[in-house]
């Protein structure tokens, strides 16, 4: 997914950053519509609450026991998401769908992650992500249920200059980086996650390079471990969507130098092929045991 405008791309986890800030209730694609409504910023308010449970996360449950038993509108500073009390307030007809489709949405943003059911924030820049989904209160909602929706879901020229506001506090490599007039987005992010490494290693404590076979304990015994978690089917690909915990099968422990090889190896090979991206996973899969076979240990 690549958002566009006369100078310039967007990826996807910037373009959340847009949505989040301006996706509120009622929203205009629903009945009940009315511009005149005091605005609900959802996507902010369960941010906020990821924040403030960080190490616990967030679960559906937690989102109507706290966010919207508590009429959160997601304008509320911090320090109110860290004193809120569970109401016990219950999900009513098609809620329950609706929130756990937000919450796996949610899940795909960088400093974002969804695990087992909960939603996890994951990175100490809480000051920039707080920067990025502030509600905007800069404009007014237009009256009419289709101008209001394209002025909440298409970037336009006011979505611009938000934008270059927001990435000047930013560390670029963090997004995307430029090549032969293509945008990347960096892997660095969510392979340096703690949350993510925490969670696979867990599931694989056998900590193995799979390419060179290199075990980092025993050729490095004053570490612990210096193995780096490449994704198989690049974040970057454009049919990458990480909906679900199944996105763990895509990773695999890499030592350093393995990592940046493979990573080499796929550039190459499809620089070969004449493509600019994977498409599919299976293809992805397929190159990189390629490069697993072709590397002499």
């Amino acid at each position: 997914m690549r958002w566009r405008w006369d100078q310039g791309r967007l990826n996807y986890f910037q373009y959340f950053d847009f949505l989040f800030s301006r996706f509120a209730l009622p929203f205009p694609a629903f009945e009940n519509y009315d511009h005149k409504t005091k605005p609900i910023y959802p996507f902010a308010a369960i941010v906020k609450m990821a924040i403030a449970r960080a190490e616990m996360g967030i679960t559906l449950e937690d989102v109507f026991s706290y966010v919207v038993g508590n009429n959160c509108t997601g304008c509320e500073s911090l320090a109110y998401y860290s004193k809120l009390k569970p109401t016990g307030r219950k999900p009513i007809g098609d809620e329950m769908r609706q929130v756990r489709e937000m919450l796996v949405l949610m899940g795909q943003v960088s400093y974002l992650k969804w695990f087992d059911g909960t939603l996890f924030f994951d990175t100490s820049d809480i000051d920039t992500v707080l920067s990025a989904v502030k509600p905007d209160f800069t404009r007014k909602r237009k009256p009419l249920a289709l101008e209001e929706f394209f002025e909440t879901c298409l970037v336009g020229e006011s979505g611009r200059k938000r934008f270059e506001v927001l990435l000047e506090d930013r560390d670029v490599s963090e997004f995307s980086f430029k090549e032969g007039g293509r945008t990347f987005v960096t892997h660095g992010k969510i392979e340096r996650s703690p949350l993510v490494r925490k969670k696979y290693f867990s599931l694989h404590p056998e900590l193995l390079c799979d390419i060179c076979m290199m075990r980092p304990r025993e050729r490095y015994p004053w570490t612990d471990n210096i193995l780096q978690l490449h994704h198989v089917f690049p974040l970057a690909s454009t049919l990458n969507v990480t909906s679900t915990t199944t996105f763990l099968d895509d990773l695999v422990p890499l030592c350093p130098s393995c990592h940046r090889s493979v990573h080499d190896f796929y550039r190459i090979r499809l620089s070969e092929w004449g493509v600019e991206d994977f498409g599919s996973k299976k293809m992805a899969r397929d190159v990189y045991n390629m490069a697993k076979n072709e590397a002499r240990i």
